[in-house]
């Protein structure tokens, strides 16, 4: 009985604790997700962070592909060998984002997708 008592304690003072999390990954705009893709190295949650943008951008862009290969005229993004490395790409988009601010409250994918569709045209 002692036990569940404790572990109901220890649960209601990390109730808060877990909401923030919540809240620090949610992407509601382009701006949560540079946020999330420029963490500090030296932040406690750097790694997940950067887990959570290199997810983002993966699924993204898979489902990107996907689409297009079903809709060729859909395509707006060709990225050519040879392939640059995820982070550098990612590294280029925060970049890009911060020198492009008026983006930051529209949708994450379409702010993301208009840095890829600059950085690798098809034409």
């Amino acid at each position: 009985m002692k036990t569940i008592a404790a572990v109901l304690v220890v649960l209601l003072f990390a109730a808060p604790v877990f909401a923030d999390v919540v809240d620090e990954y949610k992407v509601r705009n382009a701006g949560d997700l540079v946020s999330l893709c420029s963490r500090d190295l030296s932040a406690e949650d750097y790694a997940a962070a950067m887990n959570f943008c290199h997810g983002y951008a993966t699924g993204a862009y898979s489902y990107y592909v996907s689409a297009a290969s079903a809709e060729p005229d859909l395509k707006i993004v060709c990225i050519k060998e040879p392939y640059p490395e995820r982070k550098k790409a990612i590294a280029d988009f925060v970049t890009w984002s911060k020198a492009n601010q008026s983006f930051m409250k529209d949708a994450a994918v379409d702010t993301f997708f208009r840095f890829m569709a600059g950085a690798f045209p098809c034409k």
